[in-house]
Formats: structure tokens, C-alpha cells, sequence
């Protein structure tokens, strides 16, 4: 099964990628990707989360993600795009259930 995902509809603006080391005793690696592009539109600034990994319930997200009905998630999607974002909104909500946010910062 594949956790992790990059998805592209331009992959000649990938320049490099890579699976870093495990984060504590999770049973996947994160994954890096290094992208050449320029934005071409307004950056909208919005708030986002520093988390404090250090007071995670890893036993727990772990569990809970495990558990996490992912091909049911993906099949009930009408493209990729929503995909992504269901996707994305389920992980979200896990890390807020088992690992506090440290402080809100914005961009």
C-alpha cells in the first residue's frame, strides 16, 4: 500500500525526489519533493500549524490512520483533484486529534 503520494500533471517541474528516515515509530517514510516553478498568481495569505511532535500520540495516529477506510475515501471521488483533498482534510483532522498544534503562524 502507498501512504504517500506526489501527484503531477507536469512532472518535467520535478527536479528531485526522495523518502526521508521514518518520524518516530511511524510505519511509513515522509517523502520530499523539490519542485521548479514561479507562481503566477496573488498569494492569499493563510494560516497554518507548527505541531509540536514532541507530546504526539504516535500508538494512536498511527492506529488511526491504519484503520482509515483510504480506498473507500479515493473510490467515492470524482477526479484526483477531490481525491487529494479528501485525502488531505482526513490527515489533517488525524494530526489535530493526536498531535497539538504548538502555534498558529501565517504566510
Amino acid at each position: 500500500m502507498v501512504l504517500d503520494w506526489v501527484l503531477t500533471n507536469v512532472p518535467s517541474a520535478v527536479l528531485s525526489h526522495g523518502v526521508l528516515d521514518p518520524i518516530n515509530n511511524l510505519d511509513h517514510n515522509p517523502i520530499i519533493i523539490e519542485l521548479n516553478f514561479s507562481l503566477k498568481h496573488h498569494i492569499v495569505s493563510k494560516p497554518f500549524f507548527v505541531w509540536d511532535y514532541n507530546n504526539g500520540d504516535f500508538l494512536g495516529l498511527n492506529n488511526a490512520l491504519h484503520v482509515t477506510p483510504w480506498k473507500i475515501i479515493i473510490m467515492n471521488s470524482p477526479n484526483v483533484n477531490s481525491a487529494l483533498s479528501k485525502i488531505t482534510n482526513v490527515i489533517n483532522q488525524t494530526l489535530q486529534a493526536f498531535i497539538s498544534p504548538q502555534k498558529s503562524l501565517s504566510v
